[in-house]
């Protein structure tokens, strides 16, 4: 996928990885996402970087092969304004299985492939989930990991460090501590990626790698929260 079909939060809100799935899928799940938090960015970073090993990128982020982390994703769409002036949409909320399936070495590049699954249940064999979900592929190079060929973030992890890329602009914005199903997360770092049209923040804790997802645009938005994970070695 190229960048003009980025998979970003933004972009992954707007295609089959989070658009609501068919009535099967929805496991008759309905809620209502909230907005992000506003906050006054800090100056961007402008030290160098210098060479960070993939073993302690990937421990940051891990990506192994057999990796699991399941996602609740509650989504609202088809916004459009009242006579009475209130906006209204319709909502789902669904289940979304991210599995790690493949792994190789593209010319020294860490490459690792991902799969989406539509599921009715947490824990669901992935066999009879839906897979019909997006495929994204991830690289660590460049001190950073790349998502569909996006710089998704980059090391050293510091608050205030920005980067560009042909659409967006992203930028490390604040250092959290976030309450999740799977447990109580310290020090996790909130990426926010803004756009012409939109916004898209990822949390993302050391260790796990991404537990909340946040995105808006005129007409739609969703949250998506981590409720299970399974590593590789578990």
């Amino acid at each position: 996928m190229t960048a003009s079909a980025r998979s970003s939060a933004l972009a992954f809100a707007q295609t089959s990885s989070t658009s609501p799935p068919n009535e099967e899928t929805q496991a008759g799940l309905t809620s209502t996402p909230r907005p992000i938090a506003s906050k006054t960015p800090q100056a961007s970073l402008t030290t160098p970087t210098l060479e960070v090993a993939a073993d302690v990128i990937k421990g940051d982020f891990p990506l192994q092969a057999g990796q699991v982390h399941w996602y609740k994703i509650e989504w609202e769409y088809d916004g459009h304004l009242e006579e009475e002036g209130n906006w209204v949409y319709e909502t789902s909320a669904y289940y979304v299985a991210e599995a790690i399936v493949g792994v190789e070495d593209q010319g020294g590049v860490p490459t690792f492939s991902m799969r989406d699954h539509f599921c009715q249940a947490v824990g669901q064999d992935l066999s009879t989930c839906d897979s019909s979900g997006a495929e994204i592929e991830y690289q660590i190079r460049d001190n950073s990991i790349w998502r569909n060929g996006v710089k998704f973030f980059e090391w050293p992890l510091e608050v205030g460090r920005t980067w560009r890329d042909d659409l967006a602009i992203w930028e490390i914005f604040d250092l959290i501590d976030i309450s999740t199903e799977i447990g109580h997360f310290e020090n996790c770092y909130e990426i926010q990626e803004r756009t012409s049209h939109g916004w898209a923040a990822f949390v993302i804790c050391p260790g796990i790698g991404v537990v909340e997802e946040r995105a808006g645009g005129p007409s739609d938005s969703y949250i998506k929260r981590i409720v299970r994970t399974t590593m590789a070695d578990q």
